[in-house]
Parts: structure tokens; C-alpha cells; sequence
């Protein structure tokens, strides 16, 4: 009977000490994770508030104007007119609000590095070419057809073919061409943008 009761006493003790371990491994994961969550870096916050109003005034007056109260400096990239007009009025605003009514009119950008604003130029848009239709027009014997006329059907989007017989149509979308060529019956095709085509026309 004395066995059984030190068994059922170590039983306890190890249960006990399983515990105390598991509960002491859950708090330090806690303490790890509370500690990993205070360390996360945050956006910078600019505090400085800005009470401003311009009336067609140069943009070098409005930076220096900020750097006068402040602990900012501007570096303008190549393309920045310093002396382009701006009006604008803020009232008790972050810079993160001021600059976007301060540049609204001169197609610039700017970016906040901790105390640095950069200031540049928006890329243009790059020209975007229209989609065309491009192919080749031939007889019945496979000869180019030259100077048979292509055009969008309802519209005065046209040309003809060279003297290889081919074509090239700028079109928005999908379209009807109209093909003509001497005395012979108009050939109506639909086509989409990028398209390719080989067309033969019933010419002797």
C-alpha cells in the first residue's frame, strides 16, 4: 500500500512540474510576441503643421517658405520649374497634405524620405500607338493587286495597297473593310485590331 501512494505522489509531482513548464513556455511566447509587436516600425509621422496661402507665387518661394518653418529640405530633380506660379491655402495641415495642393497645376510628383522632399517631373505618357490590320491583296493567280482600295465601311478611314499588294490600316476595334478594285464587286471583311489578312480578289 506504501508503494502505491509514493507512485501516485511522483504521478502528481511530474504532472505538476508538466504544468509549470507549459504554463512558463506560454508566457514567454506571449512576452516574445508582445515584444515583436512593439517593435514593428511604423510609417514616420510629421507633425508639423503648416498654415499657408499663396497667390500666384513662385514654387522656390513656396519651398523655401517650408523650410523657414520647418526642418525639411526639398532637392528638385532636373525638369522642376522653380519659378512656375502656384496658389493654394492650407490651414493647420502635415506636409503630406500641403504638397499635393502646392504641385496640383505643375504636373509634379514629390517623395518624403524622413526629412528630404524630392521633388520631379511626372513621366510622360508614352504614345500609344493605334492597333492596324495589316494584309495582302492578290488576283486569282496569286499577282499583288496594286492601289485596290481598303476602307473602314461607314467611314473615311482608307488606303490603298502598294505595289506588293499589301495594306496597312490603323483601326479602333472591330470593323467592317470594304476592298475595291476596278470593275470588280466591293469585298466586305470583318476584322479585328492586329489582324492579318490575305485577300484575293476574281481579277483577270
Amino acid at each position: 500500500m506504501k508503494s502505491v501512494i509514493t507512485l501516485r505522489k511522483r504521478k502528481q509531482t511530474e504532472t505538476c512540474r508538466t504544468l509549470f513548464a507549459t504554463r512558463s513556455m506560454l508566457v514567454l511566447l506571449v512576452l516574445i510576441a508582445s515584444t515583436t509587436l512593439f517593435a514593428l516600425p511604423t510609417a514616420p509621422q510629421h507633425e508639423t503643421l503648416f498654415t499657408l496661402s499663396f497667390v500666384d507665387a513662385p514654387l522656390k518661394d513656396v519651398l523655401a517658405e517650408i523650410e523657414k518653418d520647418s526642418d525639411f529640405s526639398f532637392v528638385c530633380k532636373r525638369g522642376v520649374n522653380l519659378n512656375g506660379k502656384v496658389t493654394f491655402t492650407t490651414q493647420n495641415e502635415r506636409i503630406e497634405n500641403v504638397l499635393p495642393q502646392a504641385l496640383k497645376d505643375m504636373n509634379l510628383l514629390f517623395e518624403i524620405n524622413e526629412n528630404q522632399i524630392i521633388i520631379y517631373p511626372k513621366e510622360p505618357r508614352a504614345f500609344r500607338e493605334p492597333p492596324v490590320v495589316k494584309g495582302t491583296v492578290t488576283d486569282s493567280y496569286g499577282e499583288p493587286v496594286v492601289s485596290a482600295v481598303i476602307q473602314v465601311k461607314g467611314t473615311g478611314n482608307g488606303t490603298v495597297t502598294d505595289t506588293k499588294g499589301e495594306f496597312e490600316l490603323p483601326v479602333e476595334g472591330s470593323v467592317t473593310l470594304v476592298i475595291t478594285y476596278a470593275e470588280i464587286r466591293p469585298v466586305e471583311i470583318a476584322v479585328h485590331p492586329r489582324q492579318k489578312l490575305v485577300v484575293v480578289l476574281p481579277v483577270q
